[in-house]
């Protein structure tokens, strides 16, 4: 039987069915000033990585512990930049049904995604730029 995941609120859940698309969630409150919210998830380790960048630069990560920052001017404009080749909006549930696979969701102003295993080509630099950020949280 395979796994399909749910994704509501950003909590994942393993429930028994085949697999349907997944759901995407705002995983940040409505908040106006929030510029981008990304979140990881999963693995074989159940990792959990959030990371919340306001408008004036303020940046909330949460791995393990909870760290807060402010953005360099370079660092802000190129995080801005690279979200905006991000063209793929819709969450997708290809790869949830994958053992210890990962899960990643994404917002930003107007929209939201979730995908699962692998992140879409166009958002490759934003997701390393915000994986960079959640790592140097953790120094």
């Amino acid at each position: 039987m395979l796994n399909r995941i749910a994704v509501s609120t950003m909590t994942v859940m393993a429930v028994s069915s085949s697999p349907a698309p997944a759901q995407s969630s705002r995983p940040i409150p409505e908040q106006a000033d929030v510029m981008v919210a990304y979140e990881r998830t999963g693995g074989f380790a159940g990792v959990r990585e959030r990371i919340t960048v306001h408008d004036d630069g303020k940046t909330v990560v949460t791995s393990g512990k909870t760290t807060d920052f402010i953005l360099t001017t370079d660092e802000y404009r190129r995080l801005r930049n690279a979200l905006r080749s991000v063209t793929t909006t819709w969450s997708s549930a290809f790869g949830c049904d994958i053992p210890d696979h990962f899960t990643y969701a994404l917002a930003h102003r107007d929209w939201q995604a979730v995908r699962c295993h692998r992140l879409p080509d166009d958002w490759q630099l934003a997701v390393a730029q915000l994986d960079e950020l959640i790592s140097r949280s953790n120094w």
